[in-house]
């Protein structure tokens, strides 16, 4: 019986995980690289946002395809990074990670964001979070706390104390 029931879950998760995959390159022309996950902790974002969006601990997202669903991205980093910018998070990058939407905070830019930029050499104080998160965030029906114990947000080699800011700023 408990083969049976280990390979259900397999199943599940192997559908799920396809589901994820077919719709992760909804308007942007990312991939995974040869060498796997953009970062490590990003599949798992990914498969942590579609878990919190079936159980109802974060809403779910509609998908949008192409030029809408690139400009709703956008303008929900641009607000997000006027979030951070307000506890104290500067000059990071941001990567939505089920899009590969690498975008960075810059203080010297008209709206405080360079938008979709190459992958960077250097991805040390990284937010990584998955675009449904991102609304979450943005539309403040999840916290930055919330985010981080869901595991829907993670920071990658947070070396400037991001942690911190976005839990006490």
């Amino acid at each position: 019986m408990k083969s049976k029931k280990q390979l259900l879950i397999w199943v599940v998760f192997v559908l799920t995980t396809y589901s994820i995959a077919a719709n992760a390159v909804r308007f942007h022309a990312g991939g995974e690289s040869a060498d796997g996950p953009i970062l490590p902790g990003s599949s798992d974002i990914v498969l942590q946002s579609f878990l919190a969006q079936q159980t109802g601990e974060m809403e779910t997202l509609d998908p949008l395809q192409g030029t809408p669903g690139y400009r709703r991205a956008a303008w929900w980093l641009t607000v997000l990074s006027k979030q951070l910018e307000a506890k104290g998070v500067q000059a990071i990058n941001l990567v939505i990670v089920d899009v590969q939407l690498w975008s960075r905070m810059k203080s010297n830019t008209h709206m405080g964001i360079e938008l979709d930029m190459q992958i960077p050499d250097n991805r040390s104080n990284t937010l990584m979070l998955s675009e449904a998160a991102l609304s979450a965030l943005v539309n403040e029906t999840l916290s930055f706390d919330q985010a981080l114990q869901l595991r829907v947000v993670q920071i990658h080699q947070d070396n400037i104390g991001i942690r911190e800011q976005l839990l006490n700023g």
